[in-house]
């Protein structure tokens, strides 16, 4: 009995011992799933090598390869300085196809001319590398941009190009001790001791939002800059870009991944995007404006409390959610990851990712994509956009918008079609913002620049709605259900307005009398606000019509019936804005001469529409991270309950939308800190929104305006004959119209050495031909004399007259002014 007992007890302890190590094999495995497999999907790796630059001796200005056609400005982040033999320098890297052959053209900047088209034969290989040698020819001019397009003939993919804005600069070492700053200051932030020294930059003001890690700039706090302690480790590889330079200014982006060690053992990443621009001074490059923003990438570890679902350091304005009808799924997108979580299983999936599932680096990681939620049918299967540049799967290498669908029974995503759109991935994410909508009909409309389309998800076929309409001349419902436009495309307005409802595919239309023209101002929810206008009640500024009046507002429901009425005898209005359930207006009074002045202003309130807050994204403050975003979700959840679960299953196969002959973008692009603010048809927007971040306006790939490369004062020689013409280039519509800049914009062209005409608010015709720190010098076009102002009085003069200035600068080529 003894020895038996014996026996069963040893049984029994190597029973145990199976189970534990049985046991201990099973939380490796869920410990691998969650740690290493988070981003797993069928998606193939990336199989386009990206490509270097040589540059101030470093590799540099990562080029993405390109299947499809390009927009002119693809290359506003990525200015390459040649060597001064200019033998460039170019490292292929990554990738798993065969390169046959390489060539290279060069073309000016707004594509027009062709400059050189050369092969390559220089092509030396190596384990790490391709390195490619460009004997560029001497048929550039130093200092101008030109772009660079290089080929790569492959043997899985055929011709796959890479490209780069290129300039021949006399001056590379300071652009290269810019890069040093540029590395020294980002270094320096991770130590808090050492981050004092970058001190000397900083320049705060009690301006800045220090409530949040996420953006940051020179008008920061100390302890903002120095990551409020945070001890993040940054990655070695970093992705350094110059985006300008003009041998006396310039722009560097850097953007890298750092990693956060926690106390459990899980660590955290984030997304780190630095912009600095620089100028060279007396004896230091000073520092004129820096950014940095932070996003925290979400992984599904240790992200969970009570009703939330914590994405950490974010902007909520890029965060997106949607819930399932039976609220068992939560979707939800976080830099650029699409992910659901199951209150069921309590656990957590990654829907969809272009992350590597074998590297986490800045070149897996890279930010020229975005996702969209469209919908959530009752079966809880999702409907999202995924927009941008494709780094990976079926149509690597393309830019343009996929419609995708995530089945909740089969655990898998199709894509329903892809639609190529020759455009930056941020004017797409502009237009998908502005205007996408999937009806039940299963039709989705969307716009790209000023033309609208129904495409039928079934079959990829299209119809445009309206095309090539400048802004101003038409709106959309806060649903994008409801589009309406004028018929004519003029800015004063149309006799006609056209509404089209996405859901029931009708077309209404709105018929002025008399010869009335009406402009559709917005929606209150599904209600429309129209402005009625004389055309005799033109108001000319300095001899140009700039805008005519309203005379009514009114606002209709979707049966086009009067809810209500606003006019008053003797009152015109205009600066009408329609945002929150309001209409507010700027009244004026007429004067004797046909000029109108402000007396006041007012407002109409309506019951249909009123502020919404999300509820589903929400926010708190935490000791090291500061303001941390987070998910709603329906259940209460344990943070050791939840799950990472296996990755969705991804099908290919959608329609490819053909045929669209989409032209190319001829409007104002304004970036600044490296990211577009706006892009509009009218420059003085552009230029207003470029100024106070430092930044630039770009068109056609040509820059129109650069605030960092105005210098500090300019002197024109010669201004009775360089401003003898202005008057009637003026009268004749040759002249740049800036109409509603202001006067330290307009400084700029002086800078760029063309005189400026304006007009003071008197309406006399001056030209601008000089200016320092404090004072700018006029030239009265009609009593040949010449004034001397304070700058700041000037400009307060200026700007009661309207903002009136324009030149002859004629660098955007084939750009009607």
């Amino acid at each position: 009995m003894g020895k038996l007992q014996l026996k069963h007890r040893i049984l029994i302890l190597v029973g145990v011992f199976l189970i534990a190590v049985i046991a201990f094999f099973i939380y490796r495995q869920q410990a691998s799933v969650k740690r290493d497999e988070v981003y797993s999907s069928t998606l193939e790796e990336a199989k386009l090598p990206v490509v270097y630059a040589e540059m101030c001796d470093r590799q540099m200005n990562c080029m993405r390869g390109h299947t499809s056609d390009v927009s002119y400005d693809e290359t506003y982040d990525t200015l390459t300085l040649l060597p001064e033999d200019r033998y460039l320098k170019l490292h292929v890297k990554g990738g798993s196809v065969y390169m046959i052959s390489a060539s290279y053209e060069i073309r000016n900047a707004d594509l027009t001319q062709l400059i050189e088209k050369t092969d390559i034969t220089d092509i030396e290989k190596s384990e790490s590398d391709i390195q490619l040698t460009l004997p560029i020819q001497n048929l550039i001019i130093k200092d101008k941009e030109y772009r660079l397009d290089l080929a790569l003939t492959t043997q899985e993919m055929g011709e796959v190009h890479y490209y780069t804005r290129i300039i021949l600069t006399d001056n590379s070492q300071l652009a290269s001790d810019m890069l040093d700053l540029v590395n020294d200051f980002s270094s320096r932030n991770f130590n808090y001791d050492a981050a004092k020294d970058n001190t000397t930059y900083v320049e705060t003001d009690g301006t800045a939002d220090d409530s949040t890690l996420a953006y940051t700039n020179l008008k920061s706090t100390f302890n903002n800059l120095a990551y409020n302690g945070l001890k993040l480790t940054p990655a070695e590889d970093k992705d350094i870009r110059f985006c300008s330079y003009d041998g006396n200014t310039g722009e560097v982006h850097l953007s890298f991944l750092a990693t956060r060690n926690l106390s459990s053992g899980a660590s955290e990443i984030y997304e780190i995007n630095e912009t600095y621009t620089m100028r060279m001074g007396l004896v230091r490059i000073y520092l004129l404006n820096y950014s940095r923003n932070i996003r925290e990438v979400y992984t599904g570890e240790n992200s969970s409390s009570g009703k939330r679902i914590i994405l950490g350091i974010n902007d909520g304005d890029e965060l997106d959610s949607m819930t399932s009808r039976d609220g068992v799924r939560t979707y939800f997108v976080s830099t650029r990851d699409l992910w659901c979580f199951n209150s069921e299983s309590k656990s957590v999936k990654n829907i969809f990712s272009f992350r590597s599932n074998t590297s986490n680096d800045m070149v897996s990681g890279y930010q020229r994509h975005g996702i969209r939620l469209v919908n959530c049918n009752e079966d809880g299967d999702l409907t999202f956009l995924l927009y941008g540049y494709m780094s990976r799967g079926v149509h690597e290498g393309q830019i343009g918008t996929s419609l995708l669908t995530y089945s909740v029974e089969s655990d898998t995503v199709s894509e329903k079609f892809f639609m190529p759109v020759p455009r930056t991935f941020e004017s797409i994410r502009e237009d998908i913002n502005a205007f996408s909508y999937l009806s039940d009909s299963n039709i989705f409309y969307t716009k790209i620049d000023g033309t609208f389309y129904a495409i039928d998800v079934e079959d990829g076929s299209f119809f445009k709605i309206t095309e090539d309409l400048l802004d101003g001349n038409y709106t959309m419902s806060k649903e994008m259900d409801r589009l309406a436009w004028q018929e004519e495309n003029d800015k004063f307005g149309s006799e006609v307005i056209n509404i089209f409802d996405m859901d029931t595919g009708k077309k209404q239309e709105i018929r002025s009398t008399g010869g009335m023209l009406l402009k559709a101002e917005g929606f209150i929810g599904t209600d429309i606000v129209l402005s009625t206008h004389i055309r005799d009640n033109e108001w000319k500024v300095n001899g140009i019509t700039r805008s005519i009046p309203a005379s009514v507002v009114e606002i209709m429901d979707k049966d086009l019936n009067v809810l209500k009425h606003y006019e008053h005898e003797g009152e015109y209005i205009d600066s009408i804005d329609v945002h929150d359930g309001r209409v507010n207006m700027r009244i004026l009074e007429k004067n004797a001469d046909g000029t109108f002045r402000k007396t006041g202003e007012d407002t109409i309130v309506s019951s249909t529409e009123s502020l919404e807050q999300r509820e589903d994204i929400g926010s708190y403050v935490d000791d090291y991270k500061k303001t941390v975003f987070y998910v709603v979700v329906g259940d209460d959840i344990r943070r050791s309950s939840v799950k990472v679960a296996a990755n969705t299953e991804l099908m290919s196969g959608g329609v490819t939308v053909e045929g669209m002959e989409i032209g190319p973008d001829e409007r104002y692009f304004a970036y600044g800190d490296n990211e577009m603010l706006v892009v509009t048809d009218e420059v003085a927007k552009a230029i207003n929104s470029a100024y106070d971040r430092m930044g630039c306006v770009r068109c056609k790939g040509t820059m129109v305006y650069n605030r960092p490369a105005m210098v500090t004062s300019r002197i024109l020689d010669g201004v009775e004959t360089i401003t003898s013409d202005l008057l009637r280039q003026r009268k004749e519509g040759e002249l740049f119209d800036l109409y509603g800049i202001t006067l330290r914009e307009a400084l700029y062209y002086v800078s760029m050495k063309y005189p400026v005409l304006a007009y003071t608010d008197s309406g006399r015709a001056v030209a601008i031909y000089a200016y320092d720190k404090t004072t700018v010098s006029l030239y009265d076009l009609n009593t040949l004399k010449r004034e001397y102002w304070n700058q700041e009085e000037a400009g307060n003069m200026f700007a009661r007259g309207g903002g009136d200035f324009s030149c002859n600068f004629n660098d955007i080529g084939g750009k009607s002014y």
